[in-house]
């Protein structure tokens, strides 16, 4: 949403981004108030992300109506690897990091479990990324 918003107040354009954010904040609010009751607070997390997602689908496909922007055929190609590597990030991190009671520890032990876990997690993706055959050069983006 960062990276998007710009690019329509770059054109002079502040009302196609609002609706689009008013569009997110209804997903939410509906969100919210069909899960909170089933998942509790879990549900309004679920209905922030899914609010989230609505949001930046709804600018890119502002971006590209406009004309503003267009996913190239190289960025598509990233799309799986990261994809893989996330949900690898994912599963490691769910195996280390959940089995973990992290408030009972003395707040040291904590800094330097969550700096481990981070440090694993990152060289993890970064492994798996390159194992999928992406290389620094590719993340370059031009339009």
């Amino acid at each position: 949403v960062k990276v998007m918003a710009p690019a329509f107040f770059a054109h002079q354009d502040t009302q196609s981004p609002f609706r689009y954010a008013t569009g997110a904040v209804v997903v939410n609010l509906l969100g919210s108030l069909l899960t909170f009751r089933w998942f509790g607070h879990v549900g309004l997390a679920l209905a922030t992300a899914l609010s989230a997602w609505t949001h930046v689908l709804l600018l890119y496909l502002g971006l590209r109506r406009h004309g503003y922007y267009v996913i190239t055929a190289s960025l598509w190609r990233l799309l799986w690897p990261s994809l893989v590597a996330s949900s690898l990030l994912g599963a490691a991190i769910a195996y280390w990091a959940v089995p973990v009671n992290w408030l009972v520890m003395p707040a040291a032990s904590r800094f330097a479990g969550v700096l481990v876990v981070s440090t694993a997690g990152l060289g993890l993706y970064l492994a798996a990324l390159w194992v999928c055959g992406v290389r620094p050069r590719q993340l370059v983006h031009r339009v």
